[in-house]
């Protein structure tokens, strides 16, 4: 019954993309049979859908698809580093509009995971839910000690399906790894078992349970962000309790002073969690930001997280130091040791692009700079030379938008650099501090020491392994693989030629031998010659044209800014190589 299920829902998800105009994805010789049955022209692309752009057809898509395809969707909005900004943009805007499913259902799950009865539990408990998703939805409620308390719930069902869903997605990514030139730098694959892995954390409740912890114990001495207190004995894979925080939403602050007062308690918060902690909150949009009695700002949903090792921290503040001291060389090295490059790349045509970049912001303040325009044409540098950062570097993408666009719509005169400096100058003089012992110039020495006492054995060791002939070299690049891919053509192309010229040959023996006369069987023969050696010509032919060719389609046209997506080829014609 499964497998049934599943080629139904791979039916579906063709019969989807075909209605918007993406049926050539699914007719490459590697495509499944079901995909191929699926997207033929019984349903066909209407002109409105048609002519949407690109983006805008994807993001409907994957809302039509549901659940899976949804989070899918926002979870590659983040990737800026993977995806062009329009199509993040884009994806953004997917939604979740998904009914509530029963009280009983509540019920269950409570009983599922603790043995134990509401009614064990609560006081009361609202059977109305105050918001229902995807994943799970949220009930308020009192415990039986009297506090007021929100307990979240998952969807039942909701793991099963997104498996289902999953294999489904990683069917279709090798597809398109198998039919789209450009997935050679994206990595479909790659990028579901990213998504995969992200969505198996957001259904394990307790994870989230862990995240609220830490962030509570690191903005304990400061007293904010507050973060909601999390019910131990209540808390499992598919249900979680925790604090209930009653106050304003941050659009229904209307006092200026408010707003600046709660504006700079948001942007010192998001700097505590980056340079101090650097653990932070992936989606302070306004929606998980709640102002309490005292204008004191709370976090709520911990689901996306991002988290940065000293390393990656590092890294990321001399990237940020570059940028701002306008060092394109220092900028360009810097990305490239961020990521994970797919290809050897050239690093002085990054630098001169990145050049090109800062000379565009020059002669600009540092409040007068669009971090998120920066951010955004660095990340698409980063697809253009193949590399792949880590995927916290793209959370912190989105958080920092994100803040970015509350400071801009509530405190637009507040100068983000000058408070952000004092955080700058505590790094700087913690980084280049001999004095601590948990600084990095002790860091350094350590790490000096070892070095020096690892190399003479490791170059003891390579020596006996080379006079022992125990080593072995192995040489890959480009050029080489043209040699050989040139050898296996001229091996091809002599054989044929050698093939032709005994067919000719024999075939004017033959002609020549017999009368023609005597019942044309000479002339049938000599002619046979001859069309075997007219068709060895022109495979050979062809076969050099298309042989070493993948016939793959290219999108790099439909990615470009402002470019709609042609409309899908008729039947009988064949899809772009």
């Amino acid at each position: 019954m499964g497998m049934i299920q599943d080629i139904r829902r791979l039916r579906e998800i063709a019969r989807v993309m075909n209605r918007y105009g993406f049926a050539n994805l699914l007719r490459g010789p590697r495509a499944p049979r079901e995909l191929a049955e699926a997207s033929e022209p019984e349903v066909s692309t209407p002109a409105d859908l048609r002519n949407l752009p690109t983006p805008r057809r994807v993001r409907l898509v994957l809302a039509e698809l549901g659940t899976t395809f949804i989070k899918f969707g926002q979870i590659l909005s983040t990737r800026r580093d993977l995806l062009p900004p329009e199509f993040c943009d884009e994806l953004e805007l997917l939604q979740e509009n998904v009914p509530p499913f029963p009280f009983s259902q509540v019920r269950q799950q409570f009983r599922d995971a603790f043995n134990k009865e509401l009614e064990e539990v609560f006081q009361s408990l609202d059977e109305s839910p105050l918001a229902s998703a995807s994943i799970a939805q949220v009930h308020k409620g009192v415990l039986k000690t009297g506090e007021t308390v929100v307990l979240k719930v998952q969807r039942p069902g909701i793991e099963q399906n997104i498996q289902s869903d999953m294999a489904i997605l990683k069917l279709v990514a090798g597809i398109l790894q198998s039919t789209i030139k450009e997935t050679d730098l994206y990595d479909p694959m790659g990028i579901v078992e990213e998504f995969q892995k992200a969505v198996t954390e957001e259904l394990d409740f307790r994870i989230e349970a862990d995240n609220c912890r830490r962030f509570a114990a690191n903005a304990k001495e400061r007293g904010f962000p507050v973060v909601p207190r999390i019910y131990d004995d209540w808390c499992a894979r598919t249900v979680i309790v925790m604090e209930y925080l009653e106050g304003r939403r941050l659009h229904e602050i209307t006092d200026p002073a408010e707003r600046k007062q709660i504006v700079r308690q948001i942007l010192d918060g998001a700097f505590h969690q980056l340079f101090h902690d650097r653990f932070f909150h992936g989606d302070p949009h306004p929606g998980n930001i709640i102002v309490l009695p005292g204008n004191r700002v709370a976090l709520i949903d911990f689901g996306l997280v991002g988290k940065l090792s000293q390393q990656m921290h590092e890294t990321l503040l001399v990237l940020v130091a570059a940028v701002a001291l306008k060092d394109a060389d220092s900028a360009a090295r810097t990305l490239y040791r961020m990521g994970v490059p797919q290809k050897r790349i050239q690093i002085s045509g990054l630098r001169d692009e990145i050049a090109d970049i800062l000379h565009n912001y020059s002669g600009m303040s540092l409040q007068q700079l669009d971090p998120r325009a920066v951010s955004d044409r660095l990340l698409r540098l980063a697809i253009k030379y193949g590399i792949r950062l880590p995927r916290d570097y793209a959370i912190l993408a989105k958080s920092t938008a994100a803040v970015e666009g509350i400071i801009r719509e509530f405190d637009p005169g507040l100068d983000i650099a000058a408070e952000a400096m004092p955080f700058a100058r505590e790094l700087l003089e913690n980084r280049f501090d001999p004095s601590r012992a948990d600084g990095d110039w002790f860091k350094l020495a350590l790490r000096l020491s070892t070095f020096l006492q690892d190399v003479p054995m490791q170059v003891d060791q390579v020596l006996i392994d080379m006079e022992a002939g125990k080593t072995a070299f192995t040489v890959q690049g480009s050029a080489l693989d043209n040699i050989n891919h040139s050898i296996r053509w001229l091996g091809l192309a002599a054989f044929g030629g050698l093939a032709a010229c005994a067919c000719i040959i024999g075939g004017f023996m033959m002609l020549a031998r017999f009368d023609w006369s005597w019942r044309y069987w000479p002339l049938v023969w000599g002619g046979l010659a001859f069309v075997s050696a007219w068709w060895l010509f022109w495979f050979v032919l062809v076969w050099s044209y298309v042989g070493q060719r993948s016939w793959r389609i290219s999108l790099r046209r439909w990615l470009k800014p402002g470019r709609r997506a042609p409309a899908p080829p008729r039947e009988d014609n064949p899809p772009e190589g």
